[in-house]
């Protein structure tokens, strides 16, 4: 049997899924600088110029998974904060789709493997911040923008104010998922703690 018998042909809409779906086990299993196109053509069963011609090279298919990995994110719009009434309400919501996204397995795979190989690789940190890291703060951004124009909230920067919610909310969540520790068991409520502290602290004294 020829390579070619048994190589996908299907349009690449169809067939990136897989592949994605392969290179992500190939990469978070072997690490990036092992991680090779023949092994992952192989499993996906497509042509090694298949991926050249899909993603360029290996550097293009590991963008391509972590914006994979965060895509879920993308379906968190706009028209999702409208069902928030409140500031709390809707960074509750924030909070908790973030954790959501951010400690998946394949999310605390991705960012285990970037540390691991940061030293000999640091462009990886570079392409998980550019693609995965500001998507995150990007939709953060996109909901506090939304408190200001309804009126919840005056912020002078959406966007540091969106690294601030993620350091002091969602930051020691993070932290301890990636270090492989237990979700808490009341992990729900201790996030709507702590984003009701941080909206306390942002607003203003009660005049008498």
């Amino acid at each position: 049997m020829s390579g070619f018998e048994s190589e996908d042909w299907s349009p690449k809409g169809l067939r990136s899924p897989r592949i994605l779906q392969v290179a992500c086990k190939h990469f978070f299993s072997a690490g990036y600088a092992a991680a090779t196109f023949d092994a992952i053509a192989r499993d996906a069963h497509v042509a090694k110029r298949t991926l050249y011609l899909d993603y360029g090279d290996k550097k293009g298919l590991f963008i391509a998974v972590v914006r994979d990995i965060v895509g879920q994110l993308g379906e968190l719009e706009v028209a999702d904060f409208a069902e928030a009434h409140t500031l709390e309400s809707l960074l509750e919501g924030v909070a908790a789709n973030v954790v959501q996204m951010s400690c998946s397995p394949a999310s605390l795979n991705l960012n285990r493997m970037v540390i691991a190989e940061v030293e000999r690789l640091p462009e990886l940190s570079t392409i998980v911040a550019e693609h995965g890291e500001a998507r995150v703060l990007a939709y953060v951004r996109r909901a506090l923008e939304f408190a200001v124009e309804r009126g919840m909230i005056e912020i002078g920067s959406p966007a540091l104010t969106a690294e601030l919610f993620l350091d002091v909310v969602v930051g020691a969540t993070l932290w301890r998922r990636a270090m492989g520790m237990p979700a808490r068991p009341d992990e729900s409520e201790h996030l709507k703690q702590k984003v009701r502290a941080l909206i306390a602290l942002a607003s203003p004294p009660a005049r008498s």
